[in-house]
């Protein structure tokens, strides 16, 4: 993992045609402010690292530039997800989140289940940001969208949903 050209190694076992799950968590909503966590979980759920990082002070929670893949071949990524909390409230929604990933697997696409937890009023979350890279054809599209459920301004009934479409190879920009 590289953080504005500080690099550290996150797990040095990893293996060819295994699943792990990553999940990096910052903010201080989770009292990790200027910091990142990085956890990362074999496929049935059991934890092999956890690493903290010092995040730059430029870094100021307003735009967040994202991007996916891998040199090689054999570190494919099936899917990926962020989230934002309201307030400290939804930090059960937030992991709820996590769990679901984890829990159902790499290739399950959790769309609808996203879907399910941000719309509930009292989830705290004000966005969920979610790929889904897994294609079932052997040509997969030049682009892949990924989908991202928030909460507008205003009391409305229903999140607002969009796409987050690709600004070039493999990258995303929020903000």
């Amino acid at each position: 993992m590289s953080i504005s050209g500080t690099v550290k190694l996150l797990y040095n076992n990893l293996k060819a045609g295994q699943s792990y799950f990553i999940n990096f968590t910052s903010g201080s909503q989770l009292h990790l402010s200027q910091i990142a966590k990085f956890t990362i979980y074999n496929e049935q759920g059991q934890l092999l690292s956890s690493t903290e990082m010092d995040l730059p002070s430029e870094i100021n929670g307003y735009t967040l530039i994202l991007t996916f893949g891998s040199k090689t071949i054999s570190n494919g990524i099936y899917q990926a997800f962020i989230e934002t909390l309201k307030n400290q409230q939804g930090i059960k929604s937030f992991w709820n989140v996590s769990n679901t990933a984890l829990h159902n697997g790499p290739l399950y696409n959790n769309t609808k289940k996203f879907n399910q937890i941000i719309v509930q009023k009292n989830s705290n979350l004000y966005a969920v940001g979610y790929w889904y890279f897994v294609w079932p054809y052997n040509n997969p599209p030049p682009q892949v969208p990924g989908i991202l459920w928030y909460w507008p301004s205003g009391n409305p009934s229903y999140p607002d949903i969009s796409n987050i479409t690709e600004i070039g190879p493999n990258t995303y920009v929020l903000g």
